[in-house]
């Protein structure tokens, strides 16, 4: 099978100098709403607001709605970002921990938005998804982020209450969720696929959230269900059209992997690229922590469902 576990990209978030609010303790509720207005730039368009700081005075040609602050949860400081609007059919919200000033626990080239040179202004912000080929994870922070100090929710599709400020899979075509609620424990993924044109129907969710990140002894709890509606299909049986893993798939033959997989810290920032003449951040360096999966191949990711080789019977 294709599906594979990703890892999750943190940001850098820009300089700021701020107050932040206390709240209870994780979890939160992850319905992206503000908790606060004390960063910068603020609140740009989540659920309505807008600060000062948003308006450039130009043409802007991204609107999508953003937010950002500082809180302290049970003692620890962390950067609160709000990205989209689920209403629209997107959405992302995440906690990450600070490290201190406007670093957050995942790397990537720093910013400061007193330099003068736009690019060092913007730090990974200035290619976060790598497009110039010479800027790597060096410079985006891809995959860098330590998951135990993170908690985060993404949504496509589905249905949004605005009235509740809750999310649903609803009956809509599609939906899709990443939701990681407590820092110790792994993400659960869902995707449903509701394609009445296509005559296609299917189900599928990983939850890995009964295992930690010093755990690779327990496989993630996972349901994978596909319906074919086609009338003109040719079938032998009504249930040729229907498959559930949980049943369906041949005994003895596949092997659930998804969630087997430990987490090892890194030193995390070794150089903050501040140091040097003129704190140009021309130089950083962060040492990021390393992933290992059950029967892990060449490749760092790992399919969450493998066949196990050799002739069906």
């Amino acid at each position: 099978m294709g599906f594979t576990v990703k890892r999750v990209m943190m940001v850098l978030l820009p300089t700021l100098l701020c107050s932040y609010p206390a709240f209870p303790d994780f979890p939160r509720p992850l319905n992206f709403q503000p908790d606060g207005n004390t960063g910068m730039p603020g609140n740009c368009g989540v659920g309505g607001g807008f600060g000062d700081m948003c308006d450039s005075g130009a043409a802007e040609p991204d609107d999508t709605p953003f937010f950002q602050d500082l809180v302290m949860v049970d003692g620890v400081q962390y950067w609160h970002q709000i990205i989209g609007d689920p209403a629209a059919g997107f959405a992302y919200e995440i906690y990450v921990e600070s490290a201190g000033g406007s670093y957050s626990s995942s790397g990537g080239k720093p910013s400061a938005y007193r330099l003068s040179n736009y690019e060092q202004q913007s730090g990974n912000g200035f290619d976060p998804l790598g497009r110039n080929p010479e800027n790597g994870v060096e410079f985006t922070g891809n995959g860098t982020g330590d998951p135990t100090k993170v908690v985060m929710r993404q949504v496509m599709g589905g249905e949004w209450d605005e009235k509740n400020r809750t999310w649903s899979c609803g009956d809509a075509g599609f939906c899709y969720e990443f939701i990681k609620a407590d820092l110790k424990l792994k993400p659960k993924i869902t995707q449903v696929i509701n394609d009445s044109a296509q005559y296609i129907q299917s189900f599928f969710e990983l939850d890995m959230s009964n295992s930690n990140y010093d755990d690779d002894t327990l496989a993630g709890e996972i349901i994978n269900i596909m319906k074919i509606t086609d009338p003109d299909m040719p079938l032998e049986s009504p249930e040729s059209s229907y498959f559930d893993m949980a049943v369906d798939s041949q005994e003895g033959r596949s092997n659930v992997t998804g969630g087997r997989y430990i987490y090892t810290p890194g030193a995390g920032w070794v150089d903050r690229g501040d140091g040097g003449t003129g704190k140009d951040f021309t130089t950083w360096k962060y040492e990021a922590g390393t992933y290992q999966y059950v029967g892990q191949t060449e490749s760092p990711l790992k399919n969450i469902w493998e066949i196990v080789e050799g002739p069906i019977e």
